[in-house]
């Protein structure tokens, strides 16, 4: 059969086809293929490597995106054979209809995206950072409000209304322009474009949370306006009464470190037992992997965002509905100002200027770098017999003959591709649709399954056609199928043994008889075809590693902020050198907010900043970065004077959530942690003590104070923050 022919009648998504004829006989395999003749050829020049270097950096760090909050690497895990471990993966706005293809071995692959709507990476890299741009159509992916069609075969020639380079600017009335930016980052992305002046009275009012979270009574350093609103059917508490402004004891240093350049790794106390961030959706600083010893033992870690509780609120997985991505800066524009990545792309494009079609180039650089390795396939097929287990080797028995898997996922030329590249027909939407029987299905079908390449085609041949992934690695990469419907290896097997009636089915998914060993055989031997070693990894240090990173951290004013500590996390991909586990440093800022540190062997760090505040253009900084500024989005101190009843012993700490907020840091509300500063007794039992916390310029200033007790039958108390103010609270009425 000829390859055009495999291509047109031969079927899968995940594990290929597994209909067709019987094979009595076992053969050995013929040593296997890879790169189609239609395959793009590799870029070559001076400045490759340091393109690929570049991708390697931008694919992990969120700022490369069009609104900052989840990078490639987050859809597409290295951990995870460049595919997403949830079934179907998210965008900003929504959860997609489909799970992430990988990226392993594309630079043979002809187009990308499940239906073929992206002729090349750069293409899909393009749509994703400006949604300006989109494939020839994918219904799969795009977020709402993005443009339609592009034309036939690639992305739009143009980006914001320009050539596909400089991203547009804002609009002039855009919230950009403010000083105090709502950074929307998950991983510290770029910013999200809220002006301060926009959570003035009368946002962040808590609309749909109901009034179980009052403000709290006026007094003074009460903001104007300001009203307690008590929750209903009952009256409103009495006004806080007068209370002392000078507590017994002195308030600590909210520093927890003396001034001066500190540099440390493992050894210093706030970093103990820290992990780091390598590959997708690490969280460096989260969980028991960063559980910080400066802090005393009762007190909550200010470097744990979970040791204060968290919320169970789905929205913050997405940005809100209110959010204009028009009006948000582009990547490119991000990357620029930040200055992080100045040398890197000096040393990929002999200048530190910033446009959309590098940022593509360079990830589409990467991504075509990616090569799966040598499998126990692989040593098989070199002429070691001991390479397979005998279950495998039926397995491999029966892909070549009576499951006849190789139709699709091909076994020619000098290296196995185990894909054709072609679009198939396997029945996957069609038994997705929520239907009672098969005539209900045939009547939903056009307008309810997934078309995938017919929506990109527009004929009615390639509807409900999805393309032949590569089996390399396909063990790491579950669930399976376009739709991540399919959880396991043996169920894929299982679907294409008795596969769906999908009018459109292609014509060799005819089923076979497939006993448990087989469905277990076959499954020992697509789990002989992983690599060695983790696809992607850095061979060598790249020479343009920066030997020391200069940081100045500046408040939202542009102020020095001195004697500020914060955790450098091992963040990225892995380099040589490096180890799984890298401990942070544990750094604090000079007298003029200044630090220097020796970056370690992984291509980022993340700035870790206690209580979850984090600075404006992402988290991460790159190991190529010799000097840059931080902007952390604060402005002075915000202060509370709360007296406890006699039976609400003072915490060391309290959370206060901005639930007005927009976007959301590590896919939760931002929150304002206010640690306490001082006590005294007040008599009859009450205690008096103050609290301080950064004010946040890149969240409301509205928040929901989460009370210790019940107080008032009430467990959140709402109130507006303001800078350099004290605010009395009184929970003893």
């Amino acid at each position: 059969m000829s390859r055009h022919s495999i291509r047109v009648f031969a079927s899968v998504v995940g594990v290929a086809g597994l209909g067709g004829i019987l094979s009595a006989t076992w053969t050995a395999p013929v040593a296997t293929a890879g790169r189609p003749m239609d395959a793009a050829p590799r870029r070559a020049g001076s400045h490759e490597e340091a393109r690929i270097e570049l991708g390697r950096r931008l694919f992990f760090d969120p700022v490369a995106s069009r609104v900052g909050m989840r990078s490639c690497a987050d859809c597409h895990d290295p951990k995870h054979g460049y595919s997403d471990p949830s079934p179907v993966s998210n965008d900003d706005r929504l959860a997609t209809r489909r799970h992430s293809q990988t990226l392993l071995d594309g630079a043979d692959n002809p187009s990308s995206h499940w239906d073929g709507a992206f002729r090349r990476v750069e293409d899909l890299v393009t749509a994703r950072v400006t949604l300006a741009a989109r494939g020839r159509y994918s219904n799969g992916h795009e977020l709402p409000g993005a443009s339609a069609r592009g034309s036939e075969g690639s992305v739009d020639s143009s980006a914001g209304g320009g050539p596909v380079g400089k991203g547009s600017a804002p609009a002039a009335d855009s919230p950009t322009d403010g000083a105090a930016m709502y950074d929307g980052a998950m991983d510290g992305g770029m910013d999200g474009g809220m002006d301060a002046g926009m959570y003035e009275s009368g946002m962040g009012d808590g609309e749909g949370r109901g009034d179980d979270c009052p403000m709290p009574p006026s007094g003074s350093g009460s903001s104007p306006g300001t009203q307690f609103r008590g929750p209903t059917g009952m009256d409103e508490a009495p006004p806080a009464p007068d209370a002392p402004t000078t507590p017994t004891d002195p308030a600590p240093s909210s520093s927890g470190a003396s001034g001066g350049t500190v540099s440390g790794a493992g050894g210093a106390s706030a970093a103990s037992g820290a992990g780091n961030a390598g590959g997708r959706g690490a969280d460096p600083a989260g969980g028991a992997a960063a559980k910080a010893a400066a802090a005393p033992p009762s007190a909550p870690d200010p470097y744990d965002p979970s040791s204060l509780g968290g919320t169970d609120d789905r929205k913050s997985e997405f940005i809100a509905e209110s959010v204009d991505i028009a009006k948000l800066p582009t990547a490119d524009h991000v990357i620029e100002d930040g200055g992080r990545y100045r040398e890197a792309f000096e040393a990929a494009y002999g200048s530190p200027g910033v446009t959309i079609a590098k940022i593509a180039e360079a990830i589409g650089a990467y991504c075509h770098s990616v090569r799966t390795g040598t499998s126990s396939y692989d040593r098989f097929t070199a002429g070691d017999p001991d390479a397979l287990s005998l279950n495998a080797k039926r397995g491999l028995e029966i892909f070549q003959g009576r499951g006849h898997c190789a139709s699709c996922h091909t076994m020619t030329g000098d290296r196995a591709a185990f894909t054709d590249y072609g679009m198939h027909v396997t029945g996957i939407s069609w038994k997705g649709l929520d239907a009672k029987d098969e005539a209900e299905r045939a009547k939903f079908a056009p307008s309810s399954a997934d078309e995938g390449s017919g929506g990109v085609t527009g004929k009615p041949k390639d509807k409900r056609a999805f393309k032949t992934p590569t089996l390399r690695d396909v063990a790491s990469r579950g669930p399976y199928m376009h739709d991540g419907s399919l959880a396991s290896l043996e169920a894929v097997v299982r679907h294409y043994a008795k596969p769906p009636s999908d009018v459109n089915l292609d014509p060799h998914l005819e089923g076979f008889d497939a006993s448990p060993r087989d469905v277990s055989d076959l499954v020992s031997f697509l789990r002989a075809l992983s690599s060695d070693a983790r696809p992607g990894l850095a061979t060598a240090v790249w020479g343009k590693r920066a030997k020391t990173t200069r940081l100045e951290f500046v408040d939202a004013k542009g102020r020095p902020l001195a004697n500020q500590p914060f955790l450098a996390v091992p963040a990225g991909d892995l380099l040589p050198g490096g180890h799984i586990g890298d401990a942070p440093l544990a750094l604090v800022t000079d007298d003029k907010g200044v630090v220097e540190f020796a970056p370690p062997a992984w291509t980022h760090v993340q700035v870790t900043l206690p209580d979850g505040i984090r600075p404006r253009r992402g988290t991460l900084v790159p190991d190529t970065c010799r000097e840059a500024r931080i902007e952390v989005p604060v402005l002075g101190r915000t202060r509370l004077l709360i007296t406890f009843p006699a039976a609400i012993p003072a915490p060391l700490a309290l959370a206060s959530d901005h639930e007005a907020a927009t976007f959301f840091y590590d896919r939760r509300l931002p929150r304002t942690v206010f640690r306490r500063e001082a006590v005294m007794e007040a008599g009859g039992g009450k205690q008096i003590a103050v609290y301080s916390a950064a004010f946040r310029t890149d969240a409301p200033p509205t928040v929901a104070l989460r009370l210790p007790a019940k107080v008032w039958g009430l467990t959140r108390l709402r109130m507006t923050l303001e800078s350099e103010t004290t605010k009395p609270v009184d929970l003893s009425k």
